[in-house]
């Protein structure tokens, strides 16, 4: 691995990719809706005179850059939807559409993957075999879309994947990745209380849905403290309960709804079944009935080991520090379809520059990124692309 050539090559292309990410962030577009986001994009390929093809499943496009000697056919991955928030950062750049913002970073994984796709085309001596550069629409939505983007068959001779997240916690120059789980598979669930209604006043009568929905968020709470194997990961959370319209009414029903993340497919079974029985039970047992209903969503990205490690020597080698086994997170990805399609891997980058002082989150109306780390995460690519080729 060249790794001062890398450096060389990320700062050769850094003030432009800080443009595009900034014009980026200014101009978000929600999941499903990215019309604009691919337009742009598309033209930076046709800029650099980078093949293409518009994403025939939604919005998004793959480019393609061939090299003159044969080898593997390696994918990078980024997605480009914002989310539903309004921005308050009060940045010269900030969103200029009203109440969506590039609070999760997909801006800055834009301007990384386009960083990395610029050097490639003005170093065409680094590729070879063909490297694909993925900007995938709707990511922050179920259905996602990175099923659809690979069930268009355009993607079918690739060799491996990797994709990456920027973090916030992390500092700049920081590399978390994980063997194993990296992220969880989200499962909502929506449960129904059947109780019978009557007056505030009078709960004798009634068989009251609310106090039956509370007993069941306490109960659910024993899952994971009880029953999931303390080594493995979950968790429950009930996020919304919903019942009456005034304050005398004892309802007919509530309605519980909340999220599952689990790391296996056997917790998850464990944690539905439980959930199922509990539900029922309880609510038999205060003389009501339960109906419960799960709606399935991504897998969780696992990341195999040899991947992960290779990611771990890219950012050794690079100068950059390698966080072993960062404790996995529970949020959802939809990127693991890429790696149930074929295999890759899944990594952090910090961009929380020194975390001196409060950093904002992801998803937070504040979220705001040390642009430095896009030089860190274009180097990053070019090493990890370095090392795949050539095993």
């Amino acid at each position: 691995m060249d790794k001062e050539l890398f450096k060389r090559c990320a700062f050769e292309v850094f003030d432009e990719i800080v443009g595009y990410r900034r014009y980026l962030h200014a101009h978000p577009e929600v999941s499903t809706q990215e019309e604009e986001t691919t337009r742009y994009l598309a033209s930076i390929m046709d800029k650099y005179g980078i093949s293409y093809t518009l994403n025939p499943a939604g919005k998004g496009l793959i480019a393609r850059i061939k090299g003159e000697k044969p080898g593997k056919v390696l994918a990078f991955r980024s997605d480009i939807d914002a989310l539903p928030i309004q921005e308050e950062t009060g940045l010269p750049y900030a969103s200029k559409n009203p109440g969506v913002m590039h609070a999760c970073g997909h801006d800055c994984h834009m301007a990384i993957l386009l960083a990395f796709g610029l050097v490639l085309a003005k170093h065409p001596e680094l590729v070879e075999g063909t490297v694909v550069l993925i900007f995938q629409p709707t990511e922050e939505n179920d259905p996602g879309g990175a099923k659809p983007m690979i069930a268009t068959g355009l993607l079918d001779d690739v060799d491996a994947y990797y994709g990456y997240h920027v973090a916030p916690e992390l500092k700049t120059g920081e590399i978390g990745v994980n063997n194993g789980p990296v992220m969880a598979s989200p499962t909502a669930f929506h449960i129904k209380v059947n109780g019978k209604s009557g007056h505030g006043a009078k709960p004798q009568d009634t068989v009251d849905p609310v106090v039956i929905a509370c007993q069941l968020v306490l109960a659910f709470q024993t899952i994971v403290s009880r029953n999931v194997h303390p080594c493995d990961k979950a968790v429950i959370s009930c996020c919304q309960i919903h019942s009456g319209t005034t304050h005398n009414i004892i309802q007919e029903s509530a309605q519980i709804v909340g999220t599952i993340r689990t790391y296996y497919d056997s917790t998850l079974k464990l944690i539905t079944d439980r959930m199922t029985s509990i539900a029922e039970n309880i609510s038999k047992g205060m003389g009501g009935s339960a109906e419960v209903e799960y709606i399935y969503s991504y897998p969780a990205v696992l990341n195999p080991v040899e991947h992960a490690e290779l990611i771990r020597q890219a950012a050794r080698e690079l100068g950059y520090t390698p966080l072993d086994d960062l404790y996995p997170s529970m949020v959802g990805e939809d990127f693991s379809y890429y790696l149930l399609h074929k295999t890759g891997a899944h990594f952090f980058l910090g961009v929380g520059g020194d975390c001196s002082g409060t950093y904002y989150p992801l998803h937070s109306a504040f979220m705001c990124p040390d642009e430095k780390a896009l030089a860190v995460g274009c180097e990053m690519l070019l090493g990890i692309y370095s090392l795949a080729s050539k095993q």
